[in-house]
């Protein structure tokens, strides 16, 4: 670490130099301003410029090295996840119609990339998304959101045997990987940039939680599809639909009180979803036995749609418990 002495200047101003090679690798002119950014830490950040090109990252791909159609998706997303602003797919011969596949997959998923320019050997992705302009805790309400619907949704399909509103709810899923992916982006770019926080309306402390939840609200959303495929013309019996129902109720209860407690910095309510997690394992468990009773194939759908709600409230007690740690610096 390079130390410097802090001068002061007319009683008000204090002034510090810069490191002359700092100056001169970031070619910073006279009287050329440069972004400071106050960390929530205490520390300074000084960034050589305030322009959006701090925020352009580029990545090349040889597509040689992907023919697999899963293989290139994969690098795609990971790139995305990764902050890269702008992807070049090269070929040294051409881009098979896999590859165009995957790319396609990819942005059609994707929130923000586009292709911007496409030759036989060459395709090239940018991101038209300014990080800015969705923050991060925007993103994750949505999420939110999206997922108790999903949930509540599953449920009422398959206790009703609504064939229908089920394949709405799978067909929902994509979204949700949609605005997974995005906050693990912006999670990501902070980490690179720490100056992008706070254009965010957010900190670097914020993100690593928004992160974290956001992808057990991704695996609860999948539990959701999971209870929508088990929708059929065979109906629970009655008297395990109300007890489905009712233990459904305390899992979504569960969530939304666990993302209210962050909002709203509520310790007490964190703590009193970890507390109800005994109890939901109780109901489930009850359940389960009771399911074995049935005749098939009613006893493996039951069992399945039990399992997913008990996995979505254990998800949102999780959520619970990182809400303890991260705002543990809170307690007086």
């Amino acid at each position: 670490m390079d130390a410097r002495k802090i001068q002061e200047t007319g009683g008000s101003s204090y002034i510090i130099t810069l490191p002359k090679r700092w100056v001169e690798d970031n070619h910073i002119k006279k009287k050329q301003p440069v972004g400071l950014t106050i960390n929530s830490d205490g520390s300074l950040t000084i960034t050589p410029t305030i322009t959006d090109d701090v925020f352009e990252k580029t990545l090349r791909l040889d597509a040689d090295q992907f023919r697999q159609q899963a293989f290139l998706f994969r690098m795609l997303v990971s790139a995305y996840f990764m902050g890269y602003t702008r992807i070049q797919i090269c070929s040294k011969t051409k881009l098979t119609p896999a590859q165009r596949d995957a790319i396609t997959d990819f942005i059609q998923t994707a929130i923000g990339p586009e292709v911007m320019r496409e030759t036989d050997r060459e395709l090239t992705i940018k991101d038209l998304l300014k990080p800015d302009e969705m923050p991060i805790e925007n993103t994750v309400s949505r999420l939110q959101i999206l997922v108790s619907s999903m949930h509540e949704e599953a449920v009422k399909s398959y206790l009703n045997g609504k064939t229908k509103l089920a394949w709405e709810v799978v067909n929902q899923d994509k979204e949700i990987d949609r605005l997974y992916w995005l906050v693990a982006r912006q999670y990501h770019m902070v980490l690179r940039q720490n100056v992008l926080a706070k254009n965010m309306k957010s900190t670097l402390h914020e993100a690593a939680f928004y992160f974290e939840v956001s992808r057990k609200m991704e695996r609860m959303g999948d539990h959701a599809v999971k209870i929508a495929k088990q929708t059929s013309r065979f109906k629970p019996k009655k008297e395990l639909r109300d007890e489905i129902m009712i233990a459904s109720r305390q899992a979504l209860e569960m969530f939304e009180n666990s993302i209210k407690s962050w909002f709203k910095k509520d310790l007490e309510k964190a703590n009193h979803v970890i507390d109800s997690k005994k109890q939901l394992l109780v109901d489930c468990d009850n359940l389960t036995a009771k399911s074995l009773k049935l005749r098939q194939p009613r006893t493996t759908a039951a069992i399945y749609v039990t399992e997913s709600i008990k996995r979505t409230g254990l998800y949102s007690a999780n959520i619970s418990e990182s809400v303890l740690d991260y705002l543990i610096h809170n307690v007086t």
